[in-house]
């Protein structure tokens, strides 16, 4: 039986196949074919030849890795791939004196050429540290000689000033926002906030556009921003844009998660779920509100509540009752999958389920 060798047999016609024409198909069969280069498909199509790579990858020792080439990235890697190239440079020294030891012409001239490659490689990487450091010493002293100035806002009993423009926000409304910058500043911009208010951000005037879904003030337009900031001077009655009201809704979740300003919260989402009739808003403002009153158990603040205008399972909740109108609107989630009859004869059906809701329960209305 053939014994296999410690070292793989290098090629360099399929190493050069594998970086150019083999990519290119590469790059074709992953856009075309799902899954491709995906981390455990070839076990899925070959398990025999998987299984049989990664053994042989583990037992075995790449010759030409130490001198292909590696993208390096950050200033931090240098250290580690020097580390690396030294490690490499005693194998390959130690490899060189086997061969001569056992007189082995060809991994001899081999490993000699590793060699040289290494020294090369870390001189040059040497004087390319030397001369990144100087440029950072020169860029850290030109940045203390110059240093940056931001545009600082005026606000004045609640006019605030944001590119170049003035609003007079609601007071009521003023507390309750988030602000990256200014005197105003109470969150920073790496948290993530999406209702978060820069003054540094443009607004102009001009044609109003609808905005995109799961809006953030940072990405809105000039435009868009300076159709939100004059709604806030607003009583808030009239929502131009959905997404306005959204904007406004993940500020105050922040304020409730952290028990903060919970009553001012409640009444402006009762009324933006007074003035929007949208599933979506119900569903979210409605979950705002359990919060409160469940969570941080709040029940005093239920009278700021429309129970009509809150998501259905939230009316529930809170009535301990279930009528069979909101029996028809969760029809599906209470295991009645067929909604055929729902749609075809509501009437119908709803006088049949409320005539079947008397004889069981001898009330149109029942208790959970």
């Amino acid at each position: 039986m053939r014994r296999r060798s410690v070292f793989r047999k290098p090629s360099l016609k399929a190493s050069f196949k594998a970086r150019t024409t083999g990519r290119a198909k590469r790059a074709v069969k992953r856009a075309i074919i799902p899954g491709y280069g995906k981390k455990g498909t070839g076990f899925i199509k070959n398990p025999k030849r998987s299984m049989y790579n990664a053994v042989y990858h583990r037992t075995s020792i790449d010759t030409l890795k130490p001198i292909k080439n590696k993208k390096r990235t950050t200033q931090g890697q240098g250290n580690q791939q020097s580390s690396s190239s030294c490690l490499w440079l005693i194998f390959w020294i130690v490899i060189l004196i086997l061969c001569l030891a056992n007189i082995h012409i060809t991994l001899g001239i081999l490993a000699v050429c590793g060699i040289v490659w290494l020294i090369v490689r870390l001189l040059k990487k040497h004087n390319k540290i030397n001369s990144s450091n100087a440029g950072n010493v020169d860029q850290s002293v030109d940045s203390t000689d110059t240093p940056k100035t931001t545009a600082k806002p005026v606000v004045h009993e609640g006019n605030l000033v944001a590119g170049n423009k003035s609003y007079n926000i609601n007071p009521k409304i003023l507390p309750l926002l988030y602000f990256t910058d200014s005197q105003l500043k109470n969150i920073d911009s790496e948290v993530g906030e999406p209702s978060a208010i820069s003054i540094n951000f443009p607004v102009a005037e001009g044609q109003f556009q609808k905005l995109s879904y799961y809006p953030s003030y940072s990405g809105l337009t000039s435009e868009q921003r300076n159709g939100f900031l004059t709604w806030l001077t607003t009583d808030l009655s009239n929502v131009p844009d959905i997404g306005f009201a959204f904007l406004l809704l993940y500020c105050l979740e922040r304020h409730i998660l952290h028990d903060e300003y919970l009553e001012e919260s409640l009444k402006i989402i009762s009324k933006l779920q007074g003035q929007i009739s949208n599933g979506s808003f119900d569903y979210y403002s409605s979950t705002s509100i359990g919060y409160i009153l469940f969570i941080h158990k709040r029940l005093d603040l239920l009278k700021y509540i429309d129970l009509n205008k809150c998501d259905i399972k939230l009316q529930i909740l809170l009535s301990h009752k279930l009528s069979a109108d909101q029996l028809i609107s969760l029809a599906t989630e209470v295991d009645f999958r067929n909604r055929y009859y729902i749609k075809e004869y509501p009437e119908l059906f709803k006088k049949a389920l409320i005539e079947s809701l008397k004889r069981e329960f001898e009330t149109v209305k029942f208790f959970v």
